[in-house]
Parts: C-alpha cells; structure tokens; sequence
C-alpha cells in the first residue's frame, strides 16, 4: 500500500521502488524509531523476525521482479513459515506454540478495550452499519 501511495501522489509510476519500500518496511522504519542498531536488517547479533514465503502460490507464481511480487502480490495466504526474534512462530502454515482459539478471544478483548478508551463506542467500528456489535 505505501509503494501504491506514493505512485498516487507523485502520479508517476516509477516514484517508488519495490526495493524502497522494503527498505522502509525493515531498516528505515527501524533507523526512525532509533532502533537500527538492534533491529531492521539481518546481522550477526541483531534480534530478527523472518517471513518465508511460498512461491507455488498463485500470487507468486510468475516470479518476474522478486521485489515487486513481495510488495505488491503477496498476501498472508503466501506465508509459510514465520520465526519471531529467532523462535518458529509459524510452521508449514501451522501456528506454533500458541492456542488460536486463545489468541483470538484476547485479541477481541484487547480490540474493544481499546476502542472504549478511545471513545470509540460506534457499532460500525466492530461490524459495519446495520450489524450488531458488542455494545448493542
């Protein structure tokens, strides 16, 4: 979306790379939070979370620009395997070391949580108009 959003504005085509966008998706946005020396790129002694990706996807299938179908075509159905500072997060599509169910029920409590302290009590914030939400 960011590389799409800079092509919009600029109304150029070629205002942004694929590679600029990864670029600030890991060591940009890590150097503005002040914490590239820590994270943002693969080092030795740096912390790292890696996404790989399954290329016999739909969407990854024509690899023409590696770059350009990361950015733009892959979607979450893509990912494979996930490790998390180091750690298997995600196996062969499989969540590991984790409850689902679990992380779904805290994530809705969280979700509302935070758009009570928000102030944010508007059912088309949970459902959509016309449709229940927490709060009716």
């Amino acid at each position: 979306m960011t590389g799409l959003l800079h092509k919009v504005a600029a109304l150029q085509a070629d205002a942004i790379t694929a590679i600029d966008v990864m670029r600030m998706a890991t060591i940009e946005g890590a150097r503005a939070l002040g914490l590239d020396a820590q994270v943002g790129s693969l080092e030795v002694g740096k912390r790292a979370d890696v996404v790989l990706l399954d290329g016999n996807t739909p969407e990854l299938a024509t690899i023409h620009d590696p770059w350009q179908q990361i950015v733009y075509c892959a979607v979450s159905s893509c990912v494979s395997d996930v490790w998390v500072d180091g750690q298997p997060r995600l196996t062969a599509g499989e969540l590991v070391g984790a409850d689902l169910q679990t992380l779904v029920k805290q994530a809705r409590v969280a979700a509302i949580d935070l758009v009570t302290r928000a102030g944010m009590r508007d059912e088309s914030v949970y459902a959509g108009p016309g449709r229940a939400g927490p709060f009716t």
